[in-house]
């Protein structure tokens, strides 16, 4: 009997990872949802059942877990940096112009770049391929461990996928909420008279820190990673374009809108291009991220205190009035997910479409520069390898600590 329920319990988690791959990171779902449905209730009757199956990387344990007291403390095993900002072209022409002299190059390194997504920035550590722990950003040395809570979102993977990942290693990326997502759960606060959220990045963040996970369980979050922290050097990806290919084979959501990119007019036009998509995207934006490509420059480059000398922010005019990149889902014309997929995000579980798909190396990255000023401004991020474009006039100093 033991035998056949172990094997039972191995079939459904394996059925479950899988399908829950294809949804969130193919967008290629071969299962309807009350098929997923009933083999999720199958595999938490026989967990309630029999303790000796449950598993932390279970697909089970997204539903959330009794109330903390407290958050504990976890520490960075990288330092998570901070990023500079460029407000002009001229900025962000010096920004390449001191990157080019730093590593003696005859001509601009190729770079990597992205949207600065409006989000939590959070930690996330494999071992094993599991995920064991995840954390806010906090001071960038310290932050707060809510792993609980991340367990719940559908877009993280518990197990990754594929194989060749190294035994431990840390992603880093961003815990936001889509502008659908966050509009239903408005909708809901004021049926029930209850406070609404602000903005979506104000709800994802208290969703974040709920001491209940089955609280977290219910709020429409999705994750997606733009890099890596801590991780081995042998058999490591070359270029951080390489790294988020990686990623995204492993199972973890990477930014679709992310391109690599040959010199300064190459960057100065997909700014232009994305300033004027931002109406059409699924979710807010404060920037562009971009990134030197080779990751041995970047280490070449280092960090200085907080700042990683290979980032620049550049904030140039993003178009007239209101600079929020308004993240409403026009059609499939915007996708930050898995693999090109619109992510579905329920409520309860598999529900409402999103576009977004995973991401890669974020604004922690020492060489990634960050256009920021399309929201509300280009915050007092300070890196010498960071660039971010924006309106100087909508811009504001306010180091937030995400």
């Amino acid at each position: 009997m033991s035998d056949s329920l172990s094997e039972e319990v191995r079939r459904l988690r394996a059925r479950l990872e899988r399908w829950n791959h294809e949804y969130h990171a193919l967008d290629a779902p071969s299962a309807p949802d009350a098929e997923y449905d009933r083999a999720l209730r199958r595999l938490h009757e026989i967990e309630a059942a029999h303790p000796e199956f449950q598993d932390p990387a279970s697909p089970t344990q997204r539903v959330g877990a009794p109330p903390l007291e407290a958050f504990d403390s976890a520490t960075h095993p990288v330092p998570m940096l901070s990023l500079d900002n460029a407000f002009s072209d001229d900025e962000f022409a010096a920004f390449v112009r001191r990157v080019t002299d730093r590593l003696d190059a005859p001509e601009p390194p190729a770079l990597v770049a992205e949207p600065k997504l409006d989000g939590i920035a959070v930690s996330l550590i494999y071992v094993g391929g599991v995920l064991q722990r995840a954390a806010t950003r906090g001071d960038g040395i310290r932050g707060e461990d809510i792993t609980r809570n991340v367990r719940t979102i559908r877009s993280v993977p518990l197990r990754l996928q594929g194989e060749g990942w190294p035994r431990r290693f840390e992603v880093r990326g961003e815990i936001l909420m889509p502008r659908d997502g966050f509009a239903a759960l408005n909708a809901r606060a004021r049926r029930a008279g209850e406070k609404t959220f602000v903005n979506p990045r104000n709800a994802a963040a208290g969703s974040l820190r709920q001491l209940d996970s089955r609280i977290t369980a219910q709020r429409p979050l999705e994750f997606c990673a733009y890099a890596a922290g801590e991780h081995p050097r042998a058999g490591w990806p070359a270029t951080h374009w390489e790294l988020l290919q990686r990623l995204r084979a492993w199972g973890l959501p990477v930014s679709a809108q992310a391109e690599r990119l040959s010199g300064l007019r190459e960057c100065l036009a997909y700014y232009q291009k994305l300033s004027a998509q931002r109406d059409e995207l699924a979710f807010d934006i404060d920037g562009i991220v971009y990134k030197i490509d080779a990751l041995e420059a970047q280490r070449t480059l280092g960090a200085v205190a907080r700042a990683a000398l290979g980032h620049r922010a550049q904030v140039s005019g993003a178009g007239g009035g209101d600079h929020r990149a308004r993240g409403r889902v026009s059609g499939r014309s915007h996708r930050c997910h898995h693999a090109r997929r619109a992510l579905k995000t329920r409520v309860r579980g598999r529900s409402h479409r999103e576009q977004c798909q995973p991401a890669q190396y974020g604004r922690d990255s020492p060489f990634e520069s960050s256009s920021r000023g399309f929201d509300r401004g280009a915050p007092g991020r300070r890196c010498d390898s960071a660039a971010r474009v924006g309106d100087r006039r909508t811009a504001r100093a306010h180091g937030r600590g995400d």
